[in-house]
């Protein structure tokens, strides 16, 4: 559940947004990981309050998502204005012919956004709830860029999952393609 809420929340929400319609990536019409990160910075406020309005009354008083402060989410806003072009850039790419080509991507955030946030409420329940809670003090370590760039991370992984014979395996987001990134370290000085 908690992979599906964790797409659901980024990518995902493109192929929710256009039902029975498949979302195939075009050779050379990836996602970066820069545009993907953007995307789940672009959309970190409104999930950060909701996983604390759906997560809150499910644990205890001292849980850690009830360290989603409104001081954090101010943070985050702040984060996600920078962060729209690309992101918009994201869901142009995941829509691709389905999305006017006048129409820029970026229009389409508060509609992605607002799928996103209403299938977090729906599926999340307890569980879910316990391991959002238990990866928030991880989390909260890092900026809103960081918390993007893991995420993205996470979702490549996922998305280019393979079996043991090198054959891509089905997820709800299969048809979403994030290109190859490999990322690297600034050197020593």
């Amino acid at each position: 559940k908690f992979t599906k809420i964790l797409a659901s929340v980024s990518l995902a929400t493109a192929a929710i947004a256009l039902p029975g319609q498949a979302i195939a990536a075009q050779a050379g019409n990836c996602i970066t990981h820069a545009e993907a990160s953007a995307l789940v910075v672009a959309m970190l406020p409104a999930a950060s309050e909701q996983a604390v309005k759906t997560c809150a009354p499910l644990l205890p008083a001292n849980s850690a998502i009830n360290g989603i402060t409104p001081e954090r989410i101010a943070k985050f806003k702040a984060a996600a204005e920078p962060a729209k072009p690309a992101a918009g850039e994201a869901v142009k790419k995941a829509m691709g012919k389905d999305l006017p080509a006048a129409l820029p991507g970026s229009a389409m955030l508060p509609m992605i956004e607002g799928l996103a946030i209403a299938t977090m409420a729906e599926e999340m329940d307890k569980n879910t709830c316990m391991i959002v809670n238990n990866l928030w003090p991880t989390l909260a370590e890092l900026s809103p860029q960081g918390i993007g760039g893991m995420v993205a991370s996470l979702l490549s992984a996922f998305m280019n999952n393979q079996d043991a014979k090198g054959a891509k395996k089905k997820t709800p987001i299969s048809d979403i393609s994030i290109c190859p990134y490999v990322a690297t370290m600034p050197p020593v000085k």
